[in-house]
């Protein structure tokens, strides 16, 4: 082949490889940073976090449109071009990020253009982004899509000297199926903006995302974790998820793991717990979640680390609650109680020191038989391999021998077959050239075909921004329309919305995340899990065998509690319990590792795993695994009462038995029981094993959560 003919298909390779990157982009992003707002004061952050997301992105694959200090109409426009970007069917992940002001009105976010300002109610609707607008796009049918939406936009509201929103903040939304919504900070609060180059919470956004292998869900429960640690609680993140598929930021091969290294991994994961799951140190929680943040202990540490830091506000509080001494009354303190106070430090000093020599001690001794255990390994495996080199030398021997035979046999071999070769490659030359050939002519015709498609396109395109530029002077004469009708309707409408904004958004304490969201009509609510038991608490259930319809009582009284050592003791040792409700000890067993059915958090969408091991009173041990997912909230009535749940689907299977494990379980805040659970149990060969609803049907509870 001529060098002509190899750089002319090398050129036209090169070009089809590349359009077809572009076209075939299965990533793309739209990012917005507005900060010099032409009504308020420039904000810090939002033109660095916006650049740092892009850059990010880029990396990470994504074709990126980055929008910096956008007025009305250019935010309109890339919202639309993004929307109909992730409707191409080349699509797999599409991702939106928002810096800058944001508001709340009515439920709906409103995203404020550089452009905006704002004097009343009426004017929010005609001169901001709805992200209503946005998750429209997301919620048409898309298989096999993951999306994601970031609004890091929760600061203080540019307008309050002329318009102040009737709530904080931005109103929480549930995911559409197969995305995931970020919120900077909880809904009702702001986000701050951060001293340094990013905002506090996009500064922990850029770091986890950039970590190679990380799921997307474990990233954000790190920025959640490490916003609410850096900030004392004031700002704590929030996601809506209802994502269908693990998604990477940055994938990498995974190995596949067999169950030994599975086990060997939960066995690390929960030995660490043990080590931890006693301290009262938040820090060392919060380790242990960075490090295990889908585990099989991370809500039980979540919960733990929920209720440290509740505590710790509440001294806190009490503590700035007491008067203190003046100087005068400081000078006047009794000499003897001085003297008691010094003696106290000197003591715990002493204490300090002894325990510390005594540790110190400990180590060295620690140390001392890690070496001797070393060096007697090392000498054993001395040993070994030296045994070993001599075995392989007289193999080695063995072999060379027979292969100067083979080689041999080989040479002779060899020679009667080049002769056929040379005929066989005289003709496969001849075939090349010809395809050669061929190939020239055919790459001709998709460089014609190519370039057909091009002119189509931009014929397209001018078509499209036509049609958009009639769909943007449309939307302006209806904005004076729906000012009217905005203003008809606030003032018939004033008294129930500013009734039902009082209920659905009451001031929050800014020191403590709020316990619980009601309902709005985008979003089914949020509850903390969080059950307080005392001695005395009683309750009295029926469990119904489906399979004959008979039932018999199950009274739990509680007749223990230890919060240090999150244990809960009913009936005097019959059942044991954590301090999130999971049954550890019953009839058929001890657990010999913790397992979570409940999630820190109760909100539609939440999920998460557990994998546990028990062992029954015959020996035999099982191990068990379950993926969890809060579905729904219902109301459900049982002999108790009529109580609105939360339902926790849990799908899972025995590993020994080779059977298939469901539960249903409804819970209701405020009362430390399930309300219903439903346990069916199927055999490998599919059998029904169990089939058992249990029911409320009575309580005594002296403590509400």
């Amino acid at each position: 082949m001529s060098s002509f003919m190899r750089t002319f298909l090398l050129s036209t390779f090169t070009l089809l490889f590349c359009v077809g990157a572009v076209c075939a982009s299965e990533r793309v992003a739209l990012v917005i940073g507005n900060a010099n707002y032409r009504v308020a004061n420039p904000l810090n952050n939002p033109r660095n976090d916006a650049e740092g997301m892009a850059a990010l992105l880029e990396k990470a694959g994504f074709q990126v449109e980055l929008q910096i200090d956008a007025d009305l109409e250019k935010m309109q426009v890339a919202v639309a071009r993004f929307g109909k970007s992730i409707r191409e069917k080349n699509v797999k992940f599409g991702l939106f990020y928002y810096a800058g002001h944001g508001l709340q009105q009515d439920w709906h976010n409103y995203l404020m253009p550089v452009s905006a300002n704002i004097l009343q109610a009426s004017d929010v609707p005609t001169q901001a982004v709805d992200v209503s607008d946005l998750l429209r796009y997301m919620q048409q049918p898309q298989e096999q899509r993951s999306f994601l939406v970031i609004l890091d936009a929760c600061r203080d509201s540019p307008f309050a000297n002329v318009y102040k929103p009737a709530a904080k903040g931005l109103s929480q939304f549930d995911a559409p199926v197969g995305s995931l919504l970020a919120f900077a900070t909880s809904p009702g609060n702001v986000a701050q903006d951060g001293d340094g180059r990013n905002g506090l919470y996009t500064g922990y956004l850029l770091r986890e995302f950039a970590v190679p292998g990380a799921r997307l869900e474990d990233a954000f429960k790190r920025v959640r974790l490490s916003v609410r640690m850096a900030s004392k609680g004031t700002q704590i993140p929030w996601e809506s998820t209802s994502l269908e598929e693990d998604v990477f930021m940055f994938p990498v091969a995974a190995k596949k793991l067999s169950e030994a290294e599975r086990d060997e991994l939960l066995e690390n994961e929960i030995g660490t717990w043990l080590s931890v799951k006693n301290s009262r140190d938040p820090e060392v929680l919060a380790g242990f979640i960075r490090a295990f943040p889908s585990g099989s202990a991370s809500e039980l540490a979540q919960s733990r680390l929920t209720r440290l830091l509740t505590v710790q506000r509440t001294l806190n509080d009490e503590t700035a609650q007491k008067p203190m001494l003046t100087a005068t009354q400081a000078a006047d303190a009794p000499e003897a109680a001085r003297q008691r106070a010094a003696e106290t430090m000197q003591k715990q000093l002493a204490a300090q020191k002894a325990e510390q020599e005594r540790l110190r001690l400990a180590q060295q001794e620690a140390d001392a038989v890690s070496e001797q255990t070393a060096l007697a390994a090392k000498l054993a495996l001395a040993a070994e391999l030296e045994s070993q080199r001599i075995s392989a030398a007289k193999a080695q021997a063995a072999v060379d021998a027979a292969a100067r035979v083979v080689a041999a046999q080989r040479e002779q071999a060899q020679q009667a077959q080049q002769a056929e070769k040379l005929a066989e490659a005289t003709a496969l030359t001849a075939k090349l050239e010809a395809a050669k050939v061929a190939e020239i002519a055919r790459q001709r015709e998709k460089q014609a075909q190519l370039a057909a498609a091009e002119a189509a396109r931009l014929a397209s395109l001018r078509v499209e921004q036509e049609t958009q530029d009639r769909l943007l002077a449309h939307r302006a004469e209806a904005s004076s329309v729906a000012a009217e009708r905005e203003a008809q309707l606030q003032q018939s409408t004033a008294p129930q919305l500013a009734s039902a904004k009082q209920t659905v958004f009451a001031p929050v304490n800014t020191q403590t995340k709020p316990a619980m969201l009601e309902p709005t009509p985008y979003f089914k609510g949020y509850n903390e899990h969080l059950r307080k038991y005392a001695v005395g608490d009683e309750f009295t259930m029926r469990v119904i065998d489906q399979f004959s319809k008979t039932a018999k009582p199950l009274v739990l009284k509680v007749t223990q509690v230890d919060d240090n050592a999150d244990r809960v003791t009913y009936n005097d040792g019959e059942f044991v319990s954590d301090l999130m409700g999971n049954i550890t000890t019953n009839q058929r067993g001890a657990l010999s590792t913790p397992r979570q059915f409940y999630p820190a958090e109760l909100f539609v969408g939440k999920r998460w795993q557990t994998r546990f091991k028990q062992s029954r009173p015959n020996g035999v041990a099982y191990t068990f695994k379950y993926d969890l997912k809060v579905v729904g909230r219902e109301r459900v009535t049982v002999p108790a009462g009529t109580f609105d749940c939360y339902k926790i689907e849990a799908r899972g299977f025995n590993m020994e038995l080779s059977a298939n494990l469901q539960r249903d379980i409804w819970v209701a805040p405020g009362v430390n029981a399930d309300i219903a659970h439903e346990i069916r149990v199927r055999l490998r060969n599919g059998a029904w094993d169990q089939n058992d609803r249990q029911e409320l049907v009575s309580y005594v509870q002296t403590q509400r959560p």
